[in-house]
């Protein structure tokens, strides 16, 4: 931007004046200069300027003269006008300015400096600086700012600005030395002085801010907000070792019991870091005394442990029974409380859906349904899972009976809709559609609630599916062998498809069942079968409902299990480039991150 516009942007906004209160003559000249005849503009700004002498007429005056290069007859009208205001400084950085524009740098230097020597006000050093940084002449507004530190004996004045006009040069280490004082001296919330940071890290600034927050630390000795920038500084760059360094000396000063160091492992484990998670936990669990966490911490490290199972496919049944090892143990020591809820609820998930012991499962939770401690929210997850399990046994009824319960007791809640969604299905797989139709209407209408897209895939399969003629034996069909797949009887769920997809070669399911056929392969551990029907997907019904699932489990195939990395990257690279709005687009990128080695997966 030229020096003159940005003089006048600056100015127009330091002296801003609304519309309506700028007389018609003037505003007529705001015209022409708008549109470049800036000689008209001259003529009106100058008569109006005889009249009464404002401020903002000087700068529209001397931009125009600017416009117009008529710089000897701006020096003259500026000259007049410093001489009128002695006790204005701008005016002076102004004609600066105008030098610099006519490449008379020795002439804008030598103003400056005389004008650095002459002020003796804190305001003046602010406005002269302010000036001059919205100009971008960033060196000389750091100088003002510097000078006006000296001369009124402050060293914590204008950190804002500092700050301001250090990131703008680029000196990462010297704007995070001025948000450290702002912090401690100034009192400027934390999180705003985090977020400050966060906007500056990058590779190339880490370094300088770091050695600026580590610097704080030591002026600052033990000051806690100091420690707690640095800390989440190390967090947000993904440096947990330092990041652990930091919360343990928070940790030590407050002496609050280890909260924060759990809440640390909490955040890391929320960020998928369950190894370095896992070793927060251990400070907790190795200390001599007892920590308030010990529980939570052996509760979240048994939890860690599960979630590093399902990072590996396929899922390792082993490593299934060890993790609820894990949970037994946490179970034995503390009792079926509603302390070891999670513990009870989690172990009896990889039952059910893992190991297919329904058995226990429901024996562990029918022991702890009705526990008085126990919180609503987590008595109805309870009885929703105890539903799903009465649900695989193909009693029905129970299952309804449940889910009727939790949705009649939370009908505002997330958990309520969700039973809702439950109780539809069991519409859907008796064939009892309309009823169904109209559950999975009022879950998608309800755009609030977590379960609306999945009940728009439902309401839509549906509604594709029952309007064509007057049948509905082929969906009727279809949702038997869905609630077949989900009670894990493959041989008769595939027996349904193979028999539905004989009876009704061209229907609008034939992709629904060869994706099902896909997932029961999957599940059977039968790779090249779920290729095959996989493949079909891909190649004779794309684009379509299940294109990006078909091609994100295919690259998952060949990244996990066929060990194929190049082949992988290339379907992972694919999805993103054929299906942009997938929901596996997140997935994809980071599996090709790691895939080729990135440092910062």
């Amino acid at each position: 931007m030229p020096l003159k516009l940005l003089c006048f942007f600056f100015f127009g906004l330091l002296y801003l004046t609304l519309p309506g209160q700028i007389p018609p003559e003037e505003q007529l000249a705001d015209e022409y200069f708008n549109e470049g005849e800036y000689e008209k503009a001259l003529q009106i700004y100058l008569k109006l300027f005889k009249n009464k002498e404002e401020t903002r007429l000087i700068f529209k005056i001397s931009n125009t003269y600017s416009a117009l290069n008529q710089f000897p007859e701006l020096h003259i009208f500026l000259d007049k006008t410093i001489k009128k205001s002695a006790n204005e400084p701008l005016f002076i950085a102004l004609k600066a300015l105008a030098y610099l524009q006519e490449k008379k740098e020795n002439e804008a230097l030598n103003l400056w400096n005389t004008l650095l020597q002459k002020l003796n006000k804190e305001e003046d050093f602010l406005k002269i600086g302010n000036f001059l940084f919205k100009n971008r002449q960033l060196e000389w507004s750091e100088k003002f700012y510097l000078q006006g530190r000296k001369t009124l004996k402050s060293n914590s004045l204008f950190a804002s600005e500092l700050y301001e006009n250090y990131a703008a040069l680029g000196n990462y280490y010297q704007a995070t030395l001025e948000l450290m004082t702002l912090l401690c001296e100034k009192n400027i919330q934390p999180d705003i002085i985090k977020g400050k940071i966060a906007v500056l890290t990058n590779e190339k600034s880490a370094d300088d801010i770091e050695k600026a927050l580590l610097q704080s630390v030591n002026k600052y000795k033990d000051n806690l907000l100091v420690l707690d920038v640095l800390f989440d500084f190390y967090v947000q760059s993904e440096n947990y070792d330092e990041a652990f360094a930091q919360i343990k000396q928070i940790d030590r000063i407050l002496q609050d019991g280890n909260n924060r160091i759990f809440q640390y492992a909490k955040t890391l484990q929320n960020n998928q870091k369950y190894e370095q998670s896992n070793q927060v936990l251990d400070y907790i669990l190795n200390r001599p005394q007892k920590s308030i966490f010990y529980l939570q911490a052996l509760q979240e490290k048994a939890i860690n442990y599960e979630h590093l199972i399902f990072e590996n496919k396929p899922i390792d049944l082993q490593k299934i029974r060890k993790a609820i090892q894990n949970y037994d143990e946490l179970i034995q020591n503390y009792g079926k409380q509603s302390q070891t809820f999670d513990a009870i609820y989690r172990k009896a998930n990889l039952c059910i859906f893992y190991l297919n012991d329904l058995n226990t499962a429901l024996n562990d939770l029918e022991n702890i349904e009705n526990l008085p401690t126990l919180p609503l929210n987590q008595k109805s997850k309870v009885k929703l899972l105890i539903g799903d399990i009465f649900l695989l046994q193909n009693e029905t009824a129970k299952a309804e009976l449940k889910y009727n319960e939790v949705e009649k007791t939370n009908k505002d809640a997330q958990i309520g809709a969700l039973a809702k969604f439950k109780q539809a299905m069991l519409f859907y797989y008796r064939g009892d559609f309309d009823m169904a139709k109209a559950f999975f209407k009022i879950l998608k209408d309800n755009t609030s609630n977590d379960i609306a897209n999945d009940a728009i895939d439902m309401f839509l399969l549906i509604q594709d599916n029952t309007g064509l003629d007057s049948t509905t034996e082929a969906l009727s069909r279809f949702a038997k062998a869905q609630l077949l797949i989900y009670q894990k009887q493959y041989t008769s769920a595939l027996s349904e498809l193979d028999s539905l997809q004989l009876k009704f070669p061209n229907h609008p399911l034939k992709d629904d069942i060869i994706w099902q056929k896909s997932q029961i392969a999957y599940n059977q551990n039968d790779i090249d079968k779920t290729l095959f029907f996989l493949d079909q997907i891909l190649n004779h019904h794309s684009p379509g409902v299940y294109s990006d699932d078909a091609l994100f489990l295919k690259a998952e195939i060949y990244d996990f299990l066929l060990k194929d990395p190049q082949k992988a990257m290339d379907f992972y690279l694919q999805l993103i480039t054929d299906y942009p709005g997938s929901i596996y687009k997140v997935n994809a990128r980071k599996r090709i991150r790691v895939l080729r080695g990135d440092k910062n997966q």
